[in-house]
C-alpha cells in the first residue's frame, strides 16, 4: 500500500471511530460503559500506524526545522525528568503522544494527494455521516434524559465539527444555524463555542441579507421559548448539573463555569517540587492532587487547559515553540476556508481551527487523532498550493 492510499485509509478509519463514539456516547454519559476507552484505543492504532509509516519512509519525508526542534525539546524533557515514584505507563504516554502527533502531521503533509483526497467518496460520506449522527444522537440523548434516566450533559464531540464544516461548504445559512443550535443543545461547551468561533471567522467579511437576519431572529425566538419551557433542564445542561446554590457566590460561579479547571490548575501548581519546574516543566509521568476529582487520591493527570498542561509537563520553551507551530497551521487553515469547492480539505480546515479553540477547554491536543490529521491535511493542501503557484509562475516566465 502506497503512502497516499495509507493516509486516506487511516483518515477514513479515524472518521469511523469518531462516528462510533458519538453513537455510543449515551452509554458513557449514563455511566453504564466508558466508551471513551475503545475510542482512544482506535485513535492509538491510527497514531501507531502513522508512526510506523514515518519510520519506514523517513528518508523520503520532508521534516520542518520546527518539528526537529520540538522533538529535541521532548527528548530534553525525558532526560531531565525525575522518575522517582512515577508510573512507567504514564511516562511512556507523555513521551509518545507529542512525538506521534508530529509524526502524523509529517506523514499526512508528505503523502496526501489533495485531488484524490478531496475526491474520495468514503471521506465525503463519513464526514457527512458525522453530521447526521450528531443530529440524531443529540435529540435522542435529550429524550433519554427527560423521560428515562439523566445523562451527563455532553451529547456531542469534536467530530461533530465535521458536520459544521460540511454545512459551511454548502453555503446554506439556515442549515448552519440549525446545526449550531443542535451543538448548543448538546451541552458540550468546548464544541459549540469552537463552532461559534469558526462561524464568525467564516462570515467575518460577509454581509447578511434581510432573509438571513430574519432566520437568526426566528432561531433566537425558538431558543427563548425552549428556555422558558425547560428552564431547569437547560440550567443542568449548561452548568453541568451543578445546583443553583453552588453558583450563588462569585467563586462558586467561576468554579461552575470552569468545570473544576481552576482546581486542577491550583493542584498542579501546588505539586511542583522546585522553582525550575515552573520553567522547564514537572516532566513525564507527572501526577498531582486535585480537589473535587474522583481520581485525585491516585494522582490527577488531566489538566484541561492545554497551554497550562503543556507548560507543566514539557516546560515553557516547548509550549512556546509548539504554539508557534500551531499558529502557522492555523493561519494556513484560515486561508483554506476561502475555497469551499475542495469540500474535504475545507472540512478538515474547519475542524483544525475549531480544535485549536477546543484545546483551550480540554487537554485534547494529543488525544484526538483527527486534530493531528487535520493539521497534516491543511499543510498538504498548502504545499500543493505552493507547487501550483510555482509551476504557474514558471510557465508565465
Amino acid at each position: 500500500m502506497t503512502g497516499e492510499r495509507a493516509t486516506r485509509f487511516l483518515a477514513v478509519f479515524a472518521l469511523i471511530s469518531g462516528c462510533g463514539f458519538l453513537l455510543l456516547n449515551p452509554l458513557r454519559l449514563a455511566f453504564i460503559a466508558n466508551t471513551l476507552i475503545p475510542f482512544l484505543y482506535f485513535n492509538l492504532i491510527v497514531m501507531l500506524c502513522c508512526g510506523a509509516l514515518f519510520l519506514l519512509k523517513v528518508r523520503t519525508l520532508e521534516v520542518r526545522p520546527v518539528e526537529f526542534l520540538l522533538c529535541l525539546l521532548i527528548f530534553a524533557t525525558a532526560v531531565t525528568t525525575n522518575y522517582d515514584g512515577r508510573y512507567i505507563v504514564d511516562v511512556m504516554t507523555d513521551f509518545l503522544r507529542p512525538i506521534l502527533f508530529i509524526f502524523i502531521v509529517v506523514v499526512f503533509r508528505n503523502f496526501v494527494n489533495v485531488e484524490s483526497f478531496n475526491a474520495s467518496r468514503s471521506l465525503r460520506g463519513w464526514i457527512r455521516l458525522s453530521m447526521w449522527v450528531t443530529v440524531i444522537i443529540v435529540p435522542v440523548s435529550w429524550v433519554i434524559t427527560l423521560f428515562i434516566l439523566p445523562l451527563y450533559p455532553a451529547y456531542s464531540s469534536m467530530d461533530s465539527i465535521f458536520g459544521m464544516g460540511w454545512l459551511l461548504a454548502t453555503g446554506n445559512f439556515f442549515l448552519q444555524a440549525a446545526y449550531l443550535m443542535v451543538l448548543v443543545a448538546s451541552g458540550k461547551r468546548g464544541v459549540y463555542l469552537a463552532a461559534l468561533v469558526v462561524i464568525f471567522l467564516y462570515y467575518r467579511n460577509l454581509k447578511f441579507s434581510l432573509a438571513s437576519w430574519l432566520g437568526v431572529f426566528i432561531i433566537a425566538f425558538f431558543a427563548f421559548v425552549l428556555l422558558v419551557l425547560y428552564g431547569e433542564e437547560v440550567q443542568k445542561v449548561f452548568l453541568k448539573g451543578a445546583s443553583s446554590d453552588a453558583s450563588e457566590s462569585i467563586s462558586g460561579f467561576i468554579d461552575v463555569l470552569s468545570g473544576g479547571r481552576l482546581d486542577e490548575f491550583q493542584g498542579a501548581i501546588a505539586g511542583m517540587a522546585s522553582p525550575l519546574q515552573f520553567i522547564f516543566g514537572a516532566g513525564l509521568g507527572f501526577a498531582y492532587e486535585a480537589k473535587g476529582f474522583a481520581d485525585a487520591a491516585e494522582g490527577h493527570r488531566n489538566l484541561h487547559f492545554t497551554p497550562a498542561s503543556l507548560a507543566i509537563y514539557y516546560g515553557i520553551p516547548f509550549t512556546i515553540v509548539f504554539f508557534y507551530y500551531l499558529a502557522t497551521i492555523f493561519s494556513t487553515a484560515l486561508r483554506m476556508t476561502r475555497d469551499y469547492t475542495n469540500v474535504v480539505v475545507f472540512c478538515y480546515a474547519v475542524y483544525c481551527m475549531a480544535s485549536m479553540f477546543f484545546l483551550l477547554t480540554e487537554f485534547s491536543v494529543f488525544a484526538y487523532v483527527n486534530f493531528a490529521i487535520s493539521c497534516g491535511v491543511v499543510a498538504a493542501a498548502a504545499k500543493a498550493e505552493r507547487r501550483f503557484q510555482h509551476a504557474r509562475n514558471k510557465s508565465i516566465a
